[in-house]
């Protein structure tokens, strides 16, 4: 999938670099404040390829451990010694494919807005015609045929599941919520200029699109849904209209949500108490993850290391983002991007708002491009989803729409520096296109090569060492790792004590993992560290449930040196939230 990407970041790059030689020669300006912060955000990214700086102290620290673990099983002989390239990110694998991701959002917005007004209104079009596809797509897959996770019968999920376009319902719905502001805002301008042989086309995609979104089963989905019928109107609300049609139109509307709505949404509403719990305790732990890494963790690699920071939070859950995008994107990208990427949407709507006013775009393209980007604001405020190309796109289109071409060079008012400074914009997508090239072929085994758990239980003990040494702080592969070096003789002393050191490097990147701390347990046990042997043990005992603790029963005796009145005291010992804090578990 990630192959895709790249061909169209090619694709657009070379796009722009076209439109970028057409506004040159007509001597268009750029905007300044805009593309400058962009760049600069670029630089900030580029941070995260460099070679590691040592002042990234946390980050190194991961990097370093991991380098010396390595370094002594290979001289072991127990695989060959790994390409040590450390970066500024802790996954270097991750962060190449979310800056991919970004290579093509850059030129895909600045395409957009190059549009003219009615090319502009075909491609809301288009992609609100393919929003109706995934809808249609989505009930095929519930009501039809499971396609078993993968997207458009082709692209495996390696989850088991998709709606439509997308793995998560929740995304899903948000997409279908976002794209729902065309077609209402197109029912209303259409009804205002009196074209009524128009109606039909937004009435039925609003149906479709309301639908996606009560397939979802979210309830942010539905409030988002609201939300955007709500904006729809107000930005097309005029004083003096008065229509049967609005009126018919306004009572399909609630019509239809009231027969839509599944009733999974009552208890999606019942338990949203716990799920705000769940989300206060995982916003908490961001200003620790912050205060250690305050030049960011990495693009992508907030999934890595979170472990080590929510173990209190669920001890049977991974997160894999934030739960909040702006949360997400500070600790990844860190806070100098954050406050850059504020900036420039300041510029942005600053501009926009100039647009509006100086009716450079037409009220109903930025109604509807206005309400796509405040649902997506919104959803963003309690979910991740930047990371989905699709989901990205949408956001990049959007923003796109409600830019314009410069202005045309006049020597009377405009300066010679400000136009020898827009030719930059011609230079950006040939220095993008270069990138994309650079990185795939550097590493294209390795971006189209998933990383999840059951493809690392695949590799052998080359592939799994030189994975860690991009990617120091994913437990799984520290602990498959482990595995792979007692494959050989499970008896050989000194494999067992570099196996014993992996198992806990994984116990300590993801505390909740029961196998990596038996292991961690069993491998001392051999090893005649009895101390350290009961303390992984115990740890190992406190995530067993009620059921698991009964089998292991006559084990946890043995091993603790208990006696029945003294098990019965421990038995239903459960962690404290003070276990899962870094110092206290990383001891073990």
């Amino acid at each position: 999938m990630i192959e895709s990407l790249f061909l169209t970041s090619i694709i657009l790059n070379s796009g722009a670099v076209y439109q970028a030689y057409l506004n040159h020669k007509k001597q268009r300006l750029c905007n300044i404040p805009i593309v400058a912060t962009t760049i600069l955000l670029l630089l900030s990214i580029s941070f995260f390829f460099i070679p590691l700086f040592n002042e990234n102290q946390n980050n190194a620290s991961y990097y370093y451990t991991a380098q010396n673990l390595l370094l002594e099983g290979s001289q072991l002989g127990f695989f060959n010694q790994p390409n040590f390239s450390f970066t500024n990110t802790l996954n270097l694998i991750k962060s190449l494919s979310i800056l991919i991701l970004i290579l093509n959002i850059l030129p895909l917005v600045y395409l957009c807005a190059c549009l003219k007004h009615q090319h502009k209104i075909y491609l809301a079009y288009a992609i609100a015609i393919m929003g109706v596809c995934n809808v249609l797509a989505f009930i095929y897959q519930v009501n039809i045929r499971d396609t078993a996770g993968n997207i458009w019968w082709v692209w495996d999920t390696q989850t088991g599941k998709s709606s439509g376009s997308f793995v998560n319902p929740n995304h899903f719905g948000a997409y279908c919520a976002a794209l729902l502001g065309f077609p209402v805002c197109q029912f209303f301008d259409r009804l205002q200029k009196q074209d009524y042989r128009k109606l039909i086309t937004p009435l039925i995609m609003s149906f479709f699109l309301m639908l996606g979104i009560m397939l979802s089963a979210s309830m942010g989905a539905y409030l988002l849904g609201l939300i955007s019928l709500f904006l729809s109107y107000l930005f097309n609300y005029r004083k003096n209209s008065s229509n049967p049609l609005k009126t018919f139109f306004i009572i399909f509307i609630i019509l239809s949500f009231s027969t839509l709505t599944p009733f999974q949404l009552e208890g999606e509403l019942n338990e949203r108490g716990l799920n705000d719990n769940v989300r206060k305790e995982l916003f908490a732990t961001v200003p620790s993850v912050i205060k250690n890494f305050p030049l960011g963790v990495g693009p992508g690699a907030y999934g890595d290391i979170s472990p080590s920071y929510t173990g209190a939070i669920s001890s049977t859950s991974f997160f894999h983002h934030s739960e909040n995008t702006y949360f997400n994107i500070i600790q990844e990208f860190g806070l100098l991007f954050f406050v850059l990427l504020l900036i420039l949407n300041g510029f942005y709507f600053n501009k926009v708002i100039d647009n509006i006013r100086k009716k450079k775009i037409s009220s109903n393209l930025a109604a509807f491009s206005s309400v796509a980007l405040v649902v997506f604001i919104c959803h963003a405020s309690y979910d991740y989803g930047f990371h989905i190309p699709i989901y990205a796109f949408h956001i990049a289109i959007f923003y796109g729409l409600m830019l314009t071409k410069g202005k045309s060079y006049k020597k009377d008012y405009h300066s010679k520096q400000h136009l020898l400074l827009s030719s930059i914009i011609l230079f950006t997508p040939l220095i993008l296109i270069s990138t994309t090239c650079l990185i795939w072929s550097n590493f294209n085994s390795e971006l189209t090569v998933k990383k999840k758990f059951h493809n690392s239980s695949k590799l052998n003990l080359d592939q799994l060492s030189q994975n860690i040494s991009y990617a120091p702080s994913v437990w799984h592969q520290w602990y498959f790792l482990g595995l792979r070096t007692l494959q050989s003789d499970p008896e050989d002393y000194l494999r067992m004590d570099f196996a014993e050191k992996c198992f806990q490097k994984a116990s300590h990147y993801a505390p909740i993992n029961k196998d990596s701390w038996y292991m961690l347990f069993m491998l001392r046990d051999q090893l005649g560290l009895d101390k350290s042997a009961q303390e992984a043990y115990l740890f190992y005992f406190k995530l067993l449930n009620h059921g698991e603790r009964k089998q292991h029963q006559s084990e946890a005796m043995g091993v603790l040196q208990l006696n029945y009145e003294q098990y019965e005291k421990i038995k239903h010992l459960e962690h404290a939230p003070i276990d899962f804090e870094i110092e206290n578990f990383r001891k073990i």
